[in-house]
């Protein structure tokens, strides 16, 4: 079982972050970005220590390109490292962790209904096919949400995120069950198939108009869960 814990991004004093923490947020120069940053930090370890029942579970960042620890996905650290999965994701005001036992690479994204257009983007998204299918659609902007959600899901989940180009990947139409086609043997990491990726659309209700999407890689079973987390619950601590 994959849980999301989903919360409102909340900026507050700082206190409950560590220096390290601490930095990370304030190098944002907007307060909405800081704000989201703030509580993606408060968030994942709420995530972690809930998952695990142990509130000294931390994490660490380390970059699959460079290898520098300031940026890149978040992972458990200690013992928890290769046991447990976490992928965070924003979109406006909403801020999400998955968390997943086991050692299956896990990629969450939402993205919220007014938070852009993607009709300016949508060859950058989608394959010729996707195209047609997403106009086809009663909702066109709602089709490619949704495919937007588990093409980054799947790229996350892989921990390749942006640096492939999402008209790589091939998915099935919004009104399907999500499942990814195809992706280009150029950008597909090695050893992994189509085949290998499980996809699941979140049952979001609230906020109203977010779509999300999780992914796994190694999987065919994946079941997803969201919580709601109140501002009080999030305390990074020690």
């Amino acid at each position: 079982m994959t849980t999301v814990h989903l919360a409102r991004a909340r900026l507050g004093d700082l206190a409950d972050l560590d220096p390290t923490q601490r930095r990370r947020v304030l190098r944002y120069e907007q307060e909405a970005d800081r704000a989201r940053c703030a509580t993606g930090v408060r968030l994942v370890l709420h995530a972690l220590r809930r998952a695990t029942g142990d509130e000294a579970a931390t994490v660490e960042r380390r970059c699959t390109g460079c290898g520098a620890a300031d940026h890149g996905p978040v992972e458990p650290a200690g013992r928890y490292a290769g046991r447990w999965s976490l992928s965070v994701t924003h979109s406006g005001d909403v801020v999400g962790v998955a968390v997943r036992a086991g050692a299956e690479p896990v990629g969450l994204d939402l993205e919220a209904g007014a938070a852009r257009s993607l009709d300016a983007v949508a060859r950058l998204v989608c394959t010729p096919y996707e195209q047609a299918a997403d106009a086809a659609a009663p909702d066109t902007d709602d089709a490619r949400r949704i495919r937007w959600v588990r093409k980054e899901a799947v790229l996350k989940a892989a921990r390749v995120g942006l640096t492939v180009p999402m008209t790589h990947l091939e998915l099935s139409a919004a009104h399907e069950p999500p499942r990814v086609l195809g992706w280009d043997s150029a950008s597909r990491p090695d050893g992994l198939a189509a085949a290998d990726i499980a996809l699941c659309d979140l049952a979001l209700q609230e906020p109203a108009g977010v779509r999300g999407a999780v992914a796994v890689l190694g999987t065919a079973d994946l079941d997803a869960r969201c919580v709601r987390v109140e501002d009080a619950e999030l305390v990074a601590g020690p």
